[in-house]
Formats: structure tokens, C-alpha cells, sequence
């Protein structure tokens, strides 16, 4: 990918960041019990080499209903 999947939290739950490819903005909301969802995502439309990768990245924040930090790791937990 042309760069590395990142994405920052604001304190007033804005959420932006890159899946790698494209950049990307929304809402994100935290709750009890590791409980995460992320909302209105937005992101640009480049093509880029390994779009599939990118497109992994966006999947998982859409899906994503849990969060876990183990250690120096970020796990999302969702349907699948």
C-alpha cells in the first residue's frame, strides 16, 4: 500500500485518518464495556495499487463494534 493505515481520535470524537490509501474522516463513539462505533465516514476516491487492502481497512471500521489494546496492539472485534 502506498502508506501505512492510520487514524486519530479527537476528543470531540471526530475520527480521521488513511486506510492506506485513501483519506478518511467521521464520528467515532466509545462506551462502556470496550464498546466502539464508528459513523459517518467519508473518505477521497484515489485509485491506488491493492485497493483490496484499503477497502479491508474501511470494511473493519464500518463493522467494528468492540475494541481491545493488548500491549502494543489495537484489535477491532466485529461480525466477522
Amino acid at each position: 500500500m502506498p502508506s501505512t493505515p492510520f487514524f486519530r481520535i479527537g476528543r470531540d470524537g471526530k475520527v480521521s485518518g488513511s486506510d492506506g490509501c485513501n483519506q478518511f474522516t467521521g464520528t467515532v463513539s466509545l462506551g462502556e464495556s470496550q464498546r466502539i462505533e464508528f459513523s459517518e465516514l467519508a473518505s477521497t476516491r484515489m485509485a491506488c495499487p491493492n485497493m483490496e487492502d484499503a477497502k479491508r481497512v474501511t470494511d473493519m471500521l464500518d463493522t467494528a463494534y468492540r475494541y481491545l489494546i493488548d500491549h502494543d496492539r489495537l484489535v477491532f472485534f466485529g461480525p466477522d
